[in-house]
């Protein structure tokens, strides 16, 4: 299954964040199955932050793995096998998750030419190998139009703002049928509820959830050294 994780609105709706946490939960409830993560964007609060805490850095998986090496393979028609997918990844909970850095090597401009012009061909390689693929979406990357398209499921997390909810369901009808919604950093006191925006944009009960604010998560996205969660992920 490929979910594609989106918010047209940048830096507020936790889109990263969301899928970060969700596909730790996913290793752990799921130890049987393996998933692949990969963004279309470079960002410097991004997912490699969030799992990696590290900085673009010249080690061995940004010389010859990472994005930039499987797109590559991709485009050369080759298929590369469960363990060299392993390899050319950053792996968290033994090889259950693993997340695809795009590393140095691959510039803004290059990324969206080889994922735009190969995303067929790429997601049928990665689906072929693991049963969940969840792709990091930028608000606005030239390939968000086609990757959506692709998607199985949209994860679609917003703020608590009504102008962002009028934009998001005005101008992008066309997912709302496989899309499940996230309100990030939920305010229980807000007038704006859940339910309230569930009764006003058409949303099911089942489709729509909340992320309460937490100031733990938060600091620990900005970067703040915690042992407990570093040794969680290399489980």
């Amino acid at each position: 299954m490929k979910v594609a994780f989106w918010s047209n609105r940048r830096g507020t709706g936790g889109s990263t964040v969301h899928l970060a946490c969700i596909s730790v939960w996913y290793a752990m409830a799921f130890p049987m199955r393996q998933a692949v993560i990969f963004e279309n964007h470079k960002s410097q609060g991004g997912l490699e932050s969030i799992l990696c805490k590290s900085q673009v850095k010249e080690s061995q998986y940004y010389r010859s793995g990472g994005l930039g090496s499987l797109l590559r393979r991709v485009g050369d028609r080759e298929e590369p096998t469960l363990l060299e997918l392993e390899w050319m990844a950053e792996r968290f909970f033994g090889e259950r998750l693993m997340y695809f850095p795009i590393g140095a090597d691959l510039g803004p401009e290059q990324l969206n030419y080889h994922l735009g012009g190969k995303l067929r061909s790429f997601l049928g390689t990665l689906e072929k190998k693991v049963p969940m693929v969840w792709m990091d979406l930028q608000a606005t990357a030239p390939t968000n139009r086609s990757i959506l398209s692709a998607a199985d499921r949209v994860i679609i997390s917003l703020p608590q703002n009504r102008v962002a909810w009028d934009s998001m369901i005005r101008n992008h009808r066309e997912i709302h049928r496989k899309a499940f919604y996230l309100i990030g950093n939920y305010e229980e006191d807000s007038e704006f509820t859940a339910e309230r925006i569930g009764r006003e944009y058409g949303i099911r009960e089942d489709r729509l959830a909340t992320v309460p604010h937490s100031v733990y998560l938060m600091v620990r996205v900005k970067g703040s050294d915690d042992p407990v969660s570093d040794e969680l992920l290399s489980q």
